[in-house]
């Protein structure tokens, strides 16, 4: 508590005594002019503005003008500064309401000032009386024990040496405790403590010693919060799959990530402000869900004997919740109001889209509880449905011709505990696109951020759903993003509508800032598929070969983007030795080989080396690819290339050899012991559509390909290998910020030999086990398998299912975003592995589960922990792996 004011009261009153400081005004209210006894205008004609009939008198005339201004007291400061600080000049009008503020600015300067006036001959004679409050050249603390005098001073809003008058001490008192407060100390106690007063001169002001009394107490943790009363919200489950009120209001005044996994360890301060903000997070979570009457309030706060835990008991009175009992659709059209332009009108109309077509698209409906959440998918749909007819729903769109789904009118009928819903549709006017504009490409060329928008036509439609896709892709490319802090500040692409000389067509502009364009990738990763090994890479994205740098800065021109960059090629350089694996590759993909941006060609050509050390055999694989795609849309491609292999198998390690069997290795990997080749063209059909190249949080993939292995292309073998993928990625959470995702993959591939090829070649062929298939067991663990090693298989079916969730975010500084810092998980990992073609045997089937814990940021790190759930004889099981690696 604040026990110091009768302190501060007394302090005025002596003031009285001493002609240098005059009567004082109370500290929560400055002091405005006061008629100090002689002849002149009353308090109000000199505009101290407290609403009495002379103020409106005083408004209503011209306002005096100023002949003189004289200063008493304060004689160490200058008298013109002072009457600039209340905004008069000598000759000019008297301004009331400058003067006001002026009074109160003085005030937090230290300085308590009267302001008297003297009729004369046209015009008014001011006189202002200033006193200087006392001041304390060093203000000390007292009784903070557990936070150092940097921290209170930084609470307190102060500078270490900074002086303090006297009446700022109750505002710095409520600061540090507030602060305190902040900080969990429930119990604190902050006291200003005045000293002897010291009267000044004209040489120096009067001083007086400011102590702050702080009686810190003990800092309170929230040991649990308990909830009674919330019937219909019964809080279940733990950790990340919590339920009930708890995971709709998401209270912030216990640890919703930690404290299910270390219990007190992370156990948050007690905050009342907190807790305030929780009940209010609690009360709209019912009212979100149809409890117009809910009431939750803190019954009581039970703390611990020493203080130190607080277990918050919060009370809850549901009621009962309302339902739709009808639901009707109304149509409007905003017009200028006649008898205020800055108003509207909302103007009944007729629907353009039917009413009944509207309503089939609504998943609230007459019997239903009446649902935020449902509330929004209605409008989310009926914004797409107007959007598609060019209708469009975004602010930079003119007020008068943009759509909005307008707030619904809701009329209740309490007695029923009904409602009769009304959704308001402001319909604006059909818009149509004149031109897209593309502004703050410094570097990338304007066909490369046009391609993206190939099925949006100038002189068409405007299509929201169309726009925001293009939006989506562009975001997607990482062209004109940043990757960890860098990203803060950085804008992502945006897009706006600017009006034309016709009200019926928009330009579209689209604003983008560059990205990184060079991605570095150096780290050191282990897993069961590959052993040990280093990672060196370099992307490098939005490249533009035909764009040399210059002899004189050849570097600069690089780091700078001003050379190599913005033709929306990629250029790929990859090296990792290994223990066991190396791998080496480039690449190099053109998007649009003829600049046909709406009907683009593209290629990609691709060389690499690898050496493989497997636990049977020593492999070498040299690979080259050359492929030509289409792009059938924004998001599909068709692709026909040619790819070749030279492979060499050799050092066999035997497994169970024996006399009669001195190999010990598969029949398959025996027989291709030496060099051969694998030549043929593919033919594959993709989709993408993911809202970030790099870490994709919702969207989908899939794929199909054909390769077919001939002795026409110079193959040794003759085979046919069919492969089908698919992800899908998304979050079961609406609202904004870094939300747990889930994860869905399915892999399908059959291979087919015909001609001299009884087999498909072991080196070809299908395996399943390891960190990227089937988890929780070794690299290529899975069975079926010869002589205690696998064959691997010719049908393949595999899935896998993941759920992840953010552990430690961090909040990016300016922005309302956040990073991801840890992330947690779990998997299911299902497959089978048939060794004949297009058979699958279900009761050979493969079934893991695990969980991985990973730190995104400044360093990717994974760990991950699978653990078999269903595997067969032979098969070999692998629980743990990890990578590191800084990107």
């Amino acid at each position: 508590m604040l026990r110091a004011i009768p302190t501060i009261l007394l302090l005025w009153a002596l003031a009285f005594a001493n002609p240098l400081l005059a009567a004082g005004a109370p500290l929560a209210a400055p002091a405005a002019a006061q008629q100090d006894g002689s002849a002149g205008p009353t308090r109000a004609e000199l505009g101290a503005g407290d609403g009495t009939a002379d103020d409106e008198r005083f408004a209503a005339e011209p306002a005096p003008i100023v002949r003189s201004f004289e200063v008493i007291g304060g004689e160490r400061l200058d008298p013109d500064r002072l009457r600039d600080a209340l905004g008069l000049a000598i000759g000019a009008p008297y301004d009331a309401e400058r003067v006001r503020r002026g009074i109160e600015t003085l005030w937090t300067r230290g300085l308590r000032s009267e302001l008297a006036s003297l009729e004369v001959e046209g015009g008014i004679a001011l006189r202002l009386r200033v006193t200087e409050m006392p001041l304390d050249l060093t203000p000390r603390f007292v009784g903070n024990e557990r936070e150092d005098r940097l921290q209170v001073l930084e609470w307190a809003g102060l500078r270490d040496g900074q002086e303090v008058r006297v009446n700022q001490t109750y505002a710095i008192a409520q600061r540090i405790q507030a602060s305190y407060l902040r900080e969990g100390y429930a119990f604190v106690e902050v006291e200003p403590v005045l000293g002897e007063l010291v009267l000044g001169d004209t040489a120096r002001p009067a001083t007086q010693d400011v102590i702050f009394q702080i009686a810190e107490g003990p800092r309170v943790f929230v040991d649990d919060v308990i909830y009674t009363g919330n019937t219909s919200l019964p809080n279940r489950g733990w950790g990340p799959w919590r339920s009930g009120l708890i995971h709709e209001a998401r209270p912030v005044s216990r640890n919703p990530t930690f404290e299910w996994l270390f219990g007190g360890l992370f156990a948050k301060p007690f905050r009342e402000e907190s807790l305030k903000e929780d009940l209010v997070a609690m009360r709209q979570a019912y009212r979100d869900l149809g409890y117009l009457d809910a009431v939750v309030e803190v019954d009581h706060l039970e703390f611990s004997k020493n203080r130190r835990w607080v277990t918050i008991h919060v009370r809850v009175d549901e009621g009962e919740p309302y339902r739709v009992r009808s639901l009707r659709i109304e149509g409007f059209q905003r017009q200028p109001d006649p008898n205020d332009p800055r108003l509207s009108l909302d103007v009944p109309t007729e629907l353009i889209v039917p009413e009944d077509e509207l309503l089939a698209l609504c998943d609230l409906a007459p019997g239903d509880v009446l649902t935020q959440f449902e509330i929004e998918l209605d409008q989310r749909d009926i914004v797409r449905r107007y959007g598609d007819i060019g209708h469009i729903a975004h602010g930079s769109m003119p007020f008068y011709e943009r759509f909005e789904f307008l707030e619904p009118q809701l009329v209740f009928d309490a007695e029923e505990n009904v409602v009769d819903v009304v959704y308001r549709l402001a319909q604006g006017a059909p818009q149509y696109i004149r031109e897209i504009q593309i502004e703050g490409n410094t570097r990338t060329r304007d066909r490369v951020i046009r391609r993206e928008f190939a099925d949006l036509f100038e002189g068409g439609r405007a299509d929201l759903a169309k726009i925001e896709r293009g939006i989506a892709r562009l975001r997607g490319s990482g062209y004109f993003s940043m990757v960890g802090p860098a990203s803060a500040g950085h804008r992502e692409p945006t897009f706006r509508f600017v009006e034309t000389s016709d009200s019926r067509w928009k330009d579209l502009v689209v604003t983008v800032e560059e990205g990184s364009q060079i991605r570095f990738d150096f780290g050191v990763e282990w897993s069961p598929d590959s052993g040990l090994a280093g990672r060196i890479g370099v992307t490098f994205q939005n490249f533009d070969i035909s764009r040399w740098p210059s002899w004189e800065h050849p570097w600069d021109d690089v780091r700078s983007g001003r050379a190599f960059r913005g033709a929306g090629q990629t250029l790929r350089l990859f090296a990792s030795p290994g223990t066991d694996f190396s791998r080496y590759q480039v690449s190099f993909t053109e998007p649009d080989l003829f600049g046909r941006h709406l009907d683009r060609i593209g290629s990609t050509v691709r060389f690499s080396r690898n050496f493989l050390g497997f636990r049977t055999h020593q492999e070498e694989r040299d690979e080259f690819a050359l492929s030509f795609f289409k792009q059938l849309d924004a998001d599909t491609r068709l692709s026909l290339g040619y790819r070749t292999s030279a492979i060499q198998v050799d050092e066999l390690t035997p497994g169970t050899a024996s006399i009669l069997d001195p190999l010990g290795v598969p029949d398959l990997l025996a027989q291709q012991v030496g060099e051969s080749r694998v030549s043929g063209a593919e033919l594959s059909l993709s989709r993408r559509i993911f809202d970030n190249a790099l870490d994709p949080r919702d969207g989908y993939s899939a794929s199909a390909s054909l390769f077919v292995s001939d002795s026409a292309f110079a193959s040794d073998f003759d085979f046919a290998s069919l492969e089908g993928t698919g992800t899908l990625t998304g979050s079961f959470y609406e609202e904004p910020g870094v939300k747990p995702v889930y994860r869905l993959s399915l892999l399908a591939a059959a291979m087919v030999p015909y001609g001299d090829t009884d087999d498909v070649p072991y080196t070809e062929r299908q395996f399943l086990g390891g960190s990227r298939r089937m988890r929780g067991f070794n690299f290529r663990g899975v069975g079926p398998n010869q002589r205690q090693n696998p064959i691997g298989g010719e049908t393949m079916l595999y899935g896998s299912v993941e759920y992840l969730w953010p552990l430690v975010t961090q909040p990016i500084a300016g922005t309302t975003r956040e990073l991801e810092v840890f992330r947690g998980g779990f998997f299911v990992d299902a497959g089978i592995l048939d060794p004949d073609s297009f058979e699958l045997d279900l009761g050979e089937y493969r079934l893991s589960a695990g969980f991985t814990v990973g730190m995104i940021q400044p360093l990717p790190l994974a760990l991950n922990f699978g653990f078999p759930l269903v595997r067969r004889e032979g098969d070999r099981r692998r629980t743990f792996s990890f990578t590191l690696s800084t990107n």
